[in-house]
């Protein structure tokens, strides 16, 4: 490019910055939010129209769609059909739409846009390329002094971009202008191969965004379960039902008008052994279902799986414990598995008894087999710090701890000591029982 050229273009991106100031501050709010699973993205460009692979491996993960896994990965959203021309734009505009585009996630992606200019349908060999930002565009907005390349050299009407040629955006959009006759057909990212994977949760360009990677649903809490201390056992002598973890040698745990007590002069981890294991390839939605009520103390959720295709079993639990209140599960948490995890083509090996973003522990599990076998679920506490928990939230149920007066009797009723407090009580109870008598008419 001439020195004349680049004064040119250098004073352009001046006129373009500040003639566009105001669009570029303020871009079209977004019209249309789209979710796109990995499903429904083309494996190839056979059918260019649409979210579509150009080349490299993709797939569904909890924070977005994760690519650069094992390789290159390119993925492209084609605005016309295959063969079709693009839709006319300009230099100027196209960099209009590029600064206001935005992607997010986590890892290193760049985004790509392809463009054609000149008067030539279909595009000669030398009239469309795919403009490359040279690097990550995740938190960060595209501006016009950014270090962009052209995959083809273009020439046409005396412009000149090199091919490959790390260049200010805006001197690759005014010699656009030069080129004339500039389309664009699609939009997207490209990301190279990296350990741990990449994942774009969005992108947004023009007045469109796009969301990537797996819904989770949270599972609502609709019905109530009570827990007497008759209903846990003292050992793991029979798995399912509600039982105690730990060999003790004398219980360290008791329901009471409190709660479950827990950490009684020994460690305690009471939990619910499921009759059958919960096979699951959305653990996801499950965890964050999930939430534990501490009155006092420190209690850790536990959750024992399968995981592989044979009987791996790990204990899945969080890094730090749950003070006083109701502590629910993020994605986001540090969470840690009593098992060694090993490495997959898109997963990292993860250390036994090391915090890791749960999302990530639970996509490494997966990865080793496709589901999960869910064995039982409960609540730890340490002998250091002995726990009250009053409630724990699971698959939809409410576990409660603490005993109520149900609407028709007595359920978990502690009796007082004394005979004299045993009496106010049953006469409270028949003084009760005779008022809802007379309002029945009785």
């Amino acid at each position: 490019m001439s020195r004349n050229r680049r004064t040119l273009s250098a004073a352009l991106v001046g006129a373009l910055v500040v003639s566009g100031s105001v669009l570029l501050a303020a871009p079209p709010a977004a019209a249309a939010t789209t979710h796109v699973p990995a499903t429904a993205i083309a494996p190839d460009s056979t059918s260019y129209l649409g979210w579509h692979a150009e080349a490299g491996t993709f797939a569904d993960a909890w924070n977005g769609l994760r690519v650069g896994a094992g390789a290159d990965s390119y993925i492209l959203n084609g605005l016309v059909a295959s063969g079709a021309p693009g839709l006319t734009t300009t230099g100027t505009a196209l960099g209009a739409l590029i600064t206001s585009a935005s992607i997010t996630g986590v890892g290193s992606v760049q985004m790509e846009v392809p463009i054609s200019v000149g008067a030539v349908n279909p595009p000669a060999s030398d009239s469309w390329a795919t403009l490359y930002s040279r690097y990550s565009v995740i938190g960060a907005s595209p501006q016009l002094t950014d270090l962009w390349i052209s995959s083809r050299a273009i020439t046409l009407n005396g412009a000149n971009v090199p091919a490959n040629a790390p260049l200010p955006l805006g001197d690759i959009l005014a010699e656009l202008d030069v080129a004339g006759d500039v389309k664009y057909s699609g939009y997207g990212f490209y990301a190279a191969d990296q350990s741990p994977a990449a994942a774009v949760a969005s992108m947004t360009f023009g007045a469109d965004t796009t969301t990537f990677g797996r819904i989770v649903s949270p599972v609502a809490a609709s019905s109530t379960v009570a827990v007497a201390s008759s209903d846990i056992r003292p050992d793991e002598t029979s798995y399912p039902g509600w039982h105690e973890g730990y060999a003790n040698a004398t219980p360290a745990f008791a329901v009471d008008s409190d709660g479950l007590r827990l950490g009684i002069g020994a460690n305690s981890q009471i939990i619910n052994g499921l009759a059958t294991p919960l096979a699951t390839t959305d653990p996801f939605s499950l965890l964050v279902s999930a939430s534990v009520t501490v009155a006092s103390g420190e209690a850790f959720l536990q959750v024992p799986v399968f995981f592989g295709p044979g009987t791996d079993f790990a204990t899945l639990r969080p890094a730090a414990g749950a003070g006083a209140g109701t502590t629910g599960v993020a994605l986001t948490d540090q969470w840690m598995s009593s098992r060694a995890i090993p490495a997959t083509a898109a997963t990292p090996a993860i250390a036994a008894n090391t915090p890791i973003v749960l999302g990530d522990l639970l996509e490494a599990l997966l990865a080793q087999g496709g589901s999960l076998r869910v064995l039982a679920f409960g609540v730890l506490a340490q002998a250091t710090a002995p726990t009250v928990v009053t409630a724990i939230v699971w698959n939809g149920v409410t576990y409660s701890f603490v005993p109520t007066l149900a609407a028709t009797g007595v359920q978990g009723l502690v009796l007082p000591a004394s005979a004299a407090g045993a009496a106010l009580l049953l006469g409270g109870l028949l003084l009760l029982l005779r008022r809802r008598l007379a309002r029945r008419g009785v």
